[in-house]
This record gives C-alpha cells, sequence and structure tokens, in this order.
C-alpha cells in the first residue's frame, strides 16, 4: 500500500513539473497584455527633482488618447496628476497615448500606469522624459491595442 501511495504522489509530482503555460491566443500584437471587462485607466504622473505637489506647479502635463490622428480623449486633472480611462465599449483598435507638456520650466520625468478598472491589481507602468523644449508638443508614450477585453499595451 505505500508503494502504491509513494508511486502515486511520484507520478502527481512528474505531471505537475512537466506542465507548461501555453498562450493560447491568437493576437497578432505582442507587448504587456491586460485583460478587464470594463476597460483600463491610464495615469500620468511626473516629477521635477522635487516633491509630487512642487512637480504640479512646475510643470503642467496633459494626456490624451488618439485614434486614427483623432484626439477623442483627453485627461481630467486629478489628485493623482492626470488620468484618463479607455473604457471597454470603444471599438477594437489601436489607441495612441500621448503625453503633453502644456506648461512649465523644468524638464520633467514621467510615469504612465495602466491598470484594468474591475482588476486593479493588473497594471503595468511605463517612463519617459520631456524637456523644457518640448513644451507644446506632444509625445507618443504608449501605444495599446484593444481586442475586446484584452488590452495590449507596447
Amino acid at each position: 500500500m505505500k508503494f502504491l501511495f509513494r508511486t502515486l504522489i511520484l507520478i502527481s509530482i512528474t505531471s505537475l513539473m512537466s506542465c507548461t503555460v501555453s498562450d493560447d491566443s491568437s493576437s497578432s500584437v505582442s507587448g504587456d497584455r491586460l485583460f478587464d471587462e470594463q476597460g483600463v485607466q491610464i495615469t500620468l504622473e511626473w516629477n521635477t527633482g522635487s516633491g509630487s505637489e512642487q512637480a504640479k506647479l512646475d510643470a503642467n502635463l496633459d494626456l490624451s488618447i488618439e485614434l486614427e490622428s483623432k484626439e477623442i480623449l483627453v485627461s481630467d486633472w486629478t489628485t493623482s496628476f492626470e488620468t484618463v480611462e479607455l473604457l471597454s465599449f470603444y471599438k477594437d483598435e489601436t489607441y495612441y497615448v500621448k503625453p503633453f507638456y502644456a506648461d512649465g520650466s523644468k524638464n520633467v520625468d514621467y510615469t504612465i500606469y495602466v491598470r484594468g478598472l474591475s482588476n486593479t491589481d493588473n497594471s503595468f507602468s511605463y517612463k519617459g522624459s520631456m524637456t523644457t523644449g518640448e513644451v507644446g508638443l506632444y509625445e507618443t508614450g504608449l501605444r495599446i491595442t484593444k481586442e475586446g477585453n484584452d488590452y495590449i499595451l507596447k
């Protein structure tokens, strides 16, 4: 009986060790992948070398989402800088997340955070920077391809 029990345990352990995870996705787009049934929240935060309150005084960045070269969403200022939501009912397409250096007197390092609206544990962040010479200019910070409830970030 002990022999049979040990054999079953050994077979179970061997089976678990030989399992592989396969990506069953039919998407032709590669990149970080986020799944959320409600959509994603995109937040832009920046730093000028001081605290977050001073960064807001030193520079004003905005965040826009473009589709087919047209601005379709513009961020709202919140207590955590700028935020926009790409909701699940938007069409399956590639969207461009663009930070805009509206006004300021300092170079900025920024971070774009993308998280699911219903699954906030699933998130990614991307870093970039803009100089005072880029005041009044957009920067292509991130591309999001929406495929149903999948959001591929690149």
